[in-house]
């Protein structure tokens, strides 16, 4: 939640960062709102009974997100310092599948098989 709210109150710092320089757009404040609404999800389930199905979604949906930033470096529309990103979501992702399969879960290709 805390890059949410560091993209909704400051956005600039972090795009600089990430070499997309200054923007006086409302859009990274929007993204931070979504990231911030994001982390708010995580913070509720993690209160639930089980995680583990949460977690599941999460190692598909990162991977997807890696995926397309990979695909948006290639065809030039995001810079390559957004790698970083992708690189961090497959860690994350495949983090979590081996967790997730050394904890005995099959959820992971029960999700595979209803997609």
């Amino acid at each position: 939640m805390l890059s949410g709210i560091t993209f909704l109150l400051v956005p600039n710092p972090p795009l600089t960062m990430l070499g997309l320089g200054e923007s006086q757009e409302v859009y990274p404040r929007l993204l931070g709102v979504a990231i911030t609404m994001l982390g708010y999800y995580y913070l509720r389930a993690a209160r639930q009974e089980s995680m583990t199905p949460l977690y599941a979604w999460s190692v598909h949906a990162r991977l997807g997100l890696a995926g397309a930033i990979i695909v948006l470096v290639i065809i030039g529309l995001a810079k390559p310092a957004m790698l970083g990103f992708a690189v961090t979501e497959l860690a994350g992702s495949l983090w979590t599948a081996f967790a997730l399969r050394a904890e005995g879960s099959k959820l992971l290709s029960d999700l595979s098989k209803a997609a």
